[in-house]
């Protein structure tokens, strides 16, 4: 239930309400405030775009390892997915996956 709301919840305005179904029940949100950021330096902003993208991406990419090995019942080489991982473009990943 907390994942469902943490993705929603982002989508909401101020004092805008959710919910969520979770085990039977039903869950009401409400956003009381919306704090913006302390820094508002643009590079500062850009940075911490960038660095969330790239854990976005790291994210999706082992659900995506997960699931394949789940769905054709296979075991992946981590080792060699590493080794893979460190010699592709950071820009080729965003590219395959946005």
């Amino acid at each position: 239930a907390a994942e469902k709301i943490s993705e929603n919840v982002f989508t909401l305005g101020k004092t805008e309400v959710g919910y969520t179904e979770a085990n039977g029940d039903i869950l009401v949100y409400q956003v009381e405030n919306i704090i913006p950021p302390v820094n508002e330096d643009p590079k500062e902003r850009e940075k911490y775009a960038r660095e969330f993208q790239s854990l976005m991406i790291d994210d999706m990419y082992q659900q995506l390892i997960g699931y394949l090995s789940e769905r054709y019942g296979v075991t992946v080489n981590q080792e060699l997915l590493k080794e893979i991982d460190e010699e592709m473009s950071p820009d080729l990943m965003t590219d395959m996956m946005f």
